[in-house]
């Protein structure tokens, strides 16, 4: 199987996300560090203060879900998150942060199914993982 020619680069900015957060923990004070693992709504304002190369979303978002599993997704494609926020968004309206939706919904669909739900089995997987729109079946054959 041929490699992408994309992939080095990739993993290339999935490395400088890794150290440019490691170095910003780093030099936090232990108080600070301990705020951050407390709430996690000020832990993702720190996570996406750290600059860094490229667009390193999935490794932020699987960042957040780590350490913050209570109230993050295990989802680390930002496109699915929007996705399943958009499908469910009469259960956060007006909520513009995508994880704060998100955990909203969650709640909303874990109380409604009495037991927690997970976004990847059905039936809530297929309300809002569309496949692709399958071609024009009036084109002329």
């Amino acid at each position: 199987m041929a490699r992408s020619a994309t992939e080095p680069l990739l993993k290339a900015e999935t490395r400088v996300l890794e150290v440019e957060f490691a170095l910003a923990w780093l030099a936090l004070s232990d108080s600070e560090r301990s705020h951050f693992l407390e709430d996690p709504w000020e832990f993702k304002t720190f996570l996406y203060s750290v600059e860094t190369a490229g667009n390193p979303d999935s490794q932020r978002n699987a960042l957040l879900y780590l350490t913050h599993p209570e109230s993050f997704e295990y989802i680390v494609s930002k496109n699915n998150k929007n996705s399943i926020a958009e499908t469910w968004a009469h259960l956060a309206p007006g909520e513009e942060d995508v994880d704060r939706a998100l955990l909203t919904i969650r709640t909303a669909l874990d109380d409604e199914a009495g037991e927690q739900i997970r976004f990847w089995r059905e039936p809530y997987r297929s309300a809002w993982l569309t496949p692709a729109t399958p071609p024009d079946s009036t084109a002329a054959s």
